[in-house]
């Protein structure tokens, strides 16, 4: 367990978890995702390839996840979505071919120390972090001025790291913890996990 940005974290081997408890709020939220964050580890820093006989064939179904995902077509990015994380989630099977247990810790660590960087370099221009889960931080902005340094910044981690974000702005926030909330967005769209 470890504070950061004021928000109790646990880093351990199921990834970063930290949230605000019984947080309610309205004003300017930013949901911010890695995406497909572990199995895109695995890529850029080769983690799991000792195991791989044909390591061609997943960066085929990660580079076809990534496409479908950019398209906006759901239905067919479905089956590269789970065969990728699936890869993924072999390295800690000890009856898969894949199982490497050192392989799946460098992808936890690696993937939480690099989201703590990330919320380091946010945390200046931020006005609260409300959570951190795995892949992905909620933030609040102070303003609507302040999107576009936040932007910045994000690039700049994406480039250094190889990661990329997708963001979703919301306006009100209710959370009970880091597995359970609903984010409004301003069109009444809401998200809820929990």
């Amino acid at each position: 367990k470890v504070m950061i940005a004021g928000v109790e974290h646990t880093l351990a081997w199921g990834g970063i978890h930290g949230a605000i408890k019984q947080y309610c709020g309205t004003g300017i939220f930013l949901m911010a995702d890695v995406t497909a964050y572990y199995p895109s580890l695995q890529l850029r820093y080769k983690f799991g390839y000792r195991n791989m006989l044909h390591p061609e064939n997943f960066e085929k179904i990660h580079g076809e996840n990534l496409r479908f995902k950019a398209s906006g077509n759901k239905e067919a990015r479905l089956p590269y979505k789970i065969a990728d994380n699936a890869i993924s989630g072999q390295l800690k099977d000890q009856y898969s071919q894949l199982y490497d247990p050192r392989e799946n810790n460098a992808v936890c660590v690696n993937g939480q120390l690099l989201l703590v960087d990330l919320i380091e370099k946010l945390e200046p221009y931020i006005e609260l972090l409300i959570q951190s889960n795995t892949d992905g931080i909620l933030i609040k902005l102070k303003s609507m001025d302040d999107f576009d340094l936040i932007d910045d910044i994000v690039w700049e981690w994406e480039k250094r790291t190889g990661m990329r974000m997708g963001f979703d702005i919301y306006t009100k926030v209710f959370q009970k913890d880091v597995n359970n909330y609903l984010l409004v967005g301003a069109d009444g769209k809401t998200k809820t996990k929990g």
